[in-house]
């Protein structure tokens, strides 16, 4: 991993991402498709830094957040 480094006073990683890493997109549309697959186009969709959640219902739409927060 490129955030990732060690010194002698230990192994550090950030905890977010730092700015001007080019593959970050990428990055978090890989990790949210592996995530989130089960239910990707059914109710979810991502893209770029967004996660779209679609419902029809207020009932409908707490579900389908409640599914998505689980997953991640």
């Amino acid at each position: 991993m490129k955030t990732v480094f060690l010194t002698s006073w230990g192994h550090y990683e950030y905890n977010i991402m730092p700015f001007r890493l080019k593959e970050i997109s990428a990055t978090f549309q890989r990790l949210m498709t592996k995530v989130l697959g089960p239910h990707l186009y059914d109710f979810v969709m991502v893209y770029l830094d967004d996660i779209i959640i679609f419902f029809q219902t207020m009932d409908e739409h707490l579900q389908h957040m409640k599914k998505v927060l689980e997953a991640l």
